[in-house]
């Protein structure tokens, strides 16, 4: 289980999540839907013994993978069971994709940037001139 916001609607579902150390984001986008509900979970759900889901057949899948960094590409058909497609008939396509970095990778950089912008001089800005000339006190 993972804390995260999850949004389903009737043909996509969109997923940013904190998992292990790392922040996740997923998408996925099907062709035709069989979806009972609308939902927004938080945190998500796991599924019930019940609910098993079935091993969709994978298409296609391209991934990059480099240390923790993950960009992940899919395509599966699904008959019965995945957040789109929960009632039986004929499958599915449903288009994934998901990318998963180490927190640090986010948090380093925003905290060397605000630094630099902290401890560098600031910009000379230089004076409008008034048009007007200032009244004189006591005239």
């Amino acid at each position: 289980m993972f804390d995260g916001i999850e949004v389903v609607s009737i043909k996509s579902k969109y997923l940013i999540s904190s998992i292990r150390g790392q922040i996740r984001w997923f998408s996925a986008h099907s062709d035709q839907a069989r979806v009972q509900k609308q939902e927004i979970r938080f945190p998500s759900a796991e599924l019930k013994a019940s609910d098993k889901p079935e091993r969709p057949t994978t298409r296609n899948q391209s991934s990059v993978i480099v240390g923790d960094f993950y960009l992940i590409s899919e395509t599966e058909a699904w008959g019965h069971y995945s957040d789109l497609v929960q009632t039986p008939g004929p499958r599915v396509q449903v288009s994934e994709i998901m990318a998963q970095a180490p927190y640090w990778s986010i948090t380093i950089p925003l905290t060397l940037l605000s630094a630099f912008l902290l401890l560098s001089k600031p910009r000379k800005t230089t004076p409008k001139k008034i048009s007007e000339p200032i009244p004189a006190e006591g005239t």
